[in-house]
C-alpha cells in the first residue's frame, strides 16, 4: 500500500467520524435548544435579552435593549450561566465581562 492510498483511507475514516460527531452533536444541540426554551425563555423579556448576549453588549446595553433594567438582567446571566448545563458564559471585552451565549 503506497503512503498516498493509506493517506486517502485515513482522510475517509475521519470523515466518517467527522459526520458522526456532528450527528450527536447536533442531536445534543436540538435536545438544550428545547430544554432552554421552556425552563428558561419563558417570557417575551427573556426571549429578547437572550437574543441580545452576542458577547458585545454589557449587562446595562442588553437592558436597555430588551426594556428591563440591569438587575434583570444579571439575574438572567447568572441564572443561565450557572445552570446544569449553562448556556452562557461571560467573555472579557477589556475590563468589561460581556455575556455571550454558548448554544
Amino acid at each position: 500500500m503506497s503512503d498516498t492510498d493509506f493517506e486517502m483511507q485515513v482522510l475517509s475514516y475521519l470523515q466518517r467520524i467527522d459526520r458522526h460527531l456532528f450527528a450527536l452533536a447536533e442531536e445534543k444541540l436540538v435536545g438544550q435548544r428545547s430544554r432552554l426554551e421552556s425552563r428558561y425563555l419563558t417570557t417575551e423579556a427573556r426571549q429578547r435579552m437572550w437574543g441580545l448576549m452576542d458577547g458585545r453588549r454589557t449587562l446595562t446595553e442588553i437592558g436597555r435593549a430588551a426594556g428591563v433594567t440591569t438587575e434583570a438582567v444579571r439575574q438572567f446571566v447568572n441564572e443561565l450561566a450557572t445552570a446544569d448545563q449553562p448556556v452562557v458564559e461571560l467573555a472579557s471585552i477589556g475590563h468589561t465581562r460581556v455575556p455571550r451565549r454558548l448554544i
